[in-house]
């Protein structure tokens, strides 16, 4: 009878510390099956994120460019898209505010006020380093919104920052093709960003920096298209980005007029062959970004051309700088 109870407690026992490890084992599996699932879906967050802003920064941001752009963990399942942005007056970098989209294994978060200007005595700057920055003008706003900023004449002031490297935002009277603007714009300041306009009646002064459309000098350059490269990169050109960009769900969300600017711009510029100059010559803008001395932004005061003028960011030129211009 005791040899039959012993058994019977040793097979109990054998039973408990099977379950036991049975239980243990499946709740180390459970555990680190959803483990592997937050980092799977972290990862897809964070790379939704990183090319989400990079083929944003494609169009948007006038004259701001980002040196590092990276992955940075702020939590096991969480973290975001960092870059360091800078600005180029005439080939120098200057620092201009950081950058950050952040997510997490249940989504991504968007910040709508880190690109938002400061305003400070009817001047706008940038949040975090104080730099001031160029604005562009809506020729149509004035007729429907009596509030709106009145465009700025700045240029005549750019005469009295003598050996300063200086950033100026022109808007123009109308639009005027690429063509136009190489004969018309002066060969030494750089041409560094044309802004494509808006359709809307908006108060473009109130934009955020993302919300500004444009292309760099060098999206400008004749392209030879490729018959070795894969697929749909042989016939790739600067507007097969800005199409998929019109696919982003946050760009309606940002504000209405952003897909309909895209679009309208696309509807009258989207057939343009980048293998021939004619074409991209006649690609029709709003206003540029020029930067360079402060002595040669003399020769642009009253020109009949411009109908707005605004400083942006400003620094102390140097000897030893290597200035760029087209």
């Amino acid at each position: 009878m005791k040899t039959f109870e012993l058994a019977a407690k040793k097979s109990k026992r054998k039973q408990f510390v099977k379950t036991v490890g049975l239980s243990i084992l499946g709740l180390l599996v459970l555990t680190g099956g959803t483990l592997k699932t937050l980092q799977i879906l972290t990862a897809r967050n964070a790379d939704k994120v990183y090319w989400q802003h990079e083929l944003l920064s494609r169009f948007a941001y006038p004259n701001i460019e980002y040196s590092t752009y990276y992955y940075k963990a702020t939590g096991m399942f969480a973290g975001a898209v960092h870059a360091d942005r800078n600005k180029d007056l005439a080939g120098v970098p200057v620092a201009f505010g950081d950058y950050e989209y952040h997510y997490d294994f249940m989504g991504d978060y968007f910040d709508f006020s880190q690109d938002s200007p400061a305003e400070k005595r009817g001047a706008s700057y940038d949040r975090q380093t104080w730099s001031k920055l160029p604005l562009f003008f809506n020729t149509e706003v004035l007729s429907s919104n009596s509030l709106a900023t009145s465009p700025t004449d700045e240029l005549p002031l750019v005469k009295e920052m003598s050996n300063q490297l200086v950033e100026v935002a022109i808007t123009f009277d109308k639009p005027y093709s690429y063509g136009e603007l190489q004969e018309i714009l002066p060969s030494n300041l750089k041409q560094n960003w044309y802004w494509i306009g808006t359709q809307s009646k908006e108060d473009s002064t109130n934009f955020r920096i993302d919300q500004l459309f444009g292309l760099k000098k060098e999206d400008l350059q004749l392209y030879t298209h490729d018959p070795n490269l894969p697929g749909d990169a042989k016939e790739w050109q600067p507007f097969t980005s800005m199409k998929k960009l019109l696919e982003l769900p946050q760009l309606s969300s940002y504000n209405s007029h952003l897909s309909d600017d895209i679009k309208a711009f696309l509807d009258q510029f989207g057939s343009v062959d980048f293998a021939k100059q004619e074409d991209i010559d006649r690609i029709e803008f709003a206003g540029v970004i020029l930067t360079g001395r402060a002595e040669d932004f003399a020769q642009l005061e009253n020109a009949d051309w411009i109908y707005a003028s605004s400083i942006g960011t400003s620094v102390q030129n140097q000897p030893y700088y290597q200035l760029e211009v087209n």
